[in-house]
């Protein structure tokens, strides 16, 4: 739920303003100065999971993180940052490994060429 939207269900208001983070729009992001109270309850770099929403406040505790509780049952108990979701899934860590061979073979067959060619020039 977004700023002031109402649930036709159960009638909650959302009263602070959480808006989907940048990177990953799973998350909803907001100030730790908005939510003090919320802040209080946690400890960096550990979850917190409190209802229907987990909870994440990182280092620098300027920000709190919140995705709902089955995404973050879906993650395996785990906050997952950017660099998990690149290599922590199978077809990150592909895809970035196929990166590496192919540039890596690129350099070997530039070294050999350029062997070969310090080998005609002498």
């Amino acid at each position: 739920m977004r700023y002031f939207e109402c649930c036709p269900n159960c009638g909650y208001r959302e009263d602070k303003n959480w808006r989907p983070r940048f990177i990953n729009i799973e998350e909803d992001v907001i100030e730790a100065e908005a939510v003090p109270e919320l802040v209080a309850k946690m400890t960096h770099n550990i979850p917190y999971v409190e209802g229907e929403w987990a909870y994440y406040l990182p280092r620098t505790r300027r920000y709190v993180y919140r995705v709902q509780r089955a995404i973050f049952d879906a993650w395996g108990g785990k906050w997952m940052s950017r660099r998990a979701f690149k290599l922590g899934l199978k077809s990150g860590r592909r895809s970035m490994q196929i990166k590496f061979n192919r540039r890596l073979a690129n350099r070997q067959k530039q070294t050999h060429l350029t062997e070969l060619e310090g080998e005609v020039k002498a």
